[in-house]
């Protein structure tokens, strides 16, 4: 890239001293550039981050709806993402919005009191969440040492069940 991009500058020197004595160095700082950098980059950042979630949530709720395999949001996230990316974002992102959604649904079923963490137990689980397997928590609430709900770092693939109300 780095190659292209001198290459094509040079082809620009080249034409613009070919027509009449135009110089340009290339490596002179752009004043005015930097400035408007140093000014409006986290303006730009923000807006790059609010189009990235609007899009990443879009994809998620079309894929929540059609029935897709995962690898299809991954596919789709991939406007967003480098592809290992995307499937990382795809996997924690579809346990997030699940589990988000079983506690509304919970909460609003009023016969949950609680949740149960579980990890699927196998030998990619971590150890902060090998910890939290069985452990409970009030549905408004936190999970022992002030930990929300699964998905605790990306790809995580833990879980919570509803623990029912006592009759």
């Amino acid at each position: 890239v780095q190659d292209s991009a001198d290459l094509g500058v040079s082809v620009g020197i080249t034409t613009l001293e070919s027509m009449g004595g135009f110089g340009f160095d290339y490596t002179l700082a752009h004043v005015a550039a930097r400035d408007w950098a140093l000014r409006h980059t986290d303006d730009v950042l923000r807006q790059m981050a609010t189009t990235t979630q609007r899009g990443v949530g879009q994809a998620i709720a079309r894929w929540a709806e059609n029935g897709e395999p995962l690898q299809a949001l991954a596919d789709d996230l991939q406007v967003f993402f480098a592809p290992k990316r995307a499937a990382l974002v795809a996997a924690t992102e579809t346990t997030r919005a699940y589990q988000r959604g079983n506690e509304t649904a919970w909460q609003e079923s009023g016969v949950v009191a609680a949740m149960q963490w579980y990890t699927v137990k196998d030998e990619r689980v971590c150890p902060w969440c090998n910890a939290m397997h069985g452990q409970q928590a009030l549905l408004s609430g936190f999970f022992p040492g002030g930990i929300p709900a699964p998905p605790r770092h990306p790809a995580c693939r833990c879980f919570t069940v509803p623990v029912i109300k006592e009759p």
